[in-house]
């Protein structure tokens, strides 16, 4: 397969790559503020609906990211932004926070 046929194809799979991540992150947020809520209760669901908003927000943000790269790469649009990555280190710091905080309170 030529390069030139590729292109469309890179940008698909970047965005479908971000997809996967927003989905998986987002599953993580719902299980781990389920087993948290037993020791933290309340506070445990509202970290965890906030890391769900953000699996959301990245899997906005990631698909603009795929269709910014194809752009970038026909030349008609600067490559992507950080801001996708910055939602997902995010999301992540925010549930293991929810995990050390749920580990240090033993059972």
């Amino acid at each position: 397969m030529s390069a030139s046929r590729d292109r469309g194809a890179q940008a698909e799979r970047t965005g479908l790559a971000w997809e996967r991540t927003a989905a998986a992150l987002g599953t993580a947020a719902i299980v781990i503020g389920r087993i948290t809520a037993e020791r933290l209760g309340a506070v445990a669901l509202v970290l965890a609906g906030a890391g769900a908003l953000g699996c959301v927000l990245l899997l906005v943000r990631g698909r603009r990211r795929g269709a910014r790269w194809g752009a970038a790469l026909t030349g008609g649009h600067p490559g992507p932004s950080g801001d996708a990555v910055l939602v997902a280190a995010g999301v992540v710091m925010l549930l293991a926070g929810l995990e050390v905080a749920r580990l240090l309170l033993g059972p």
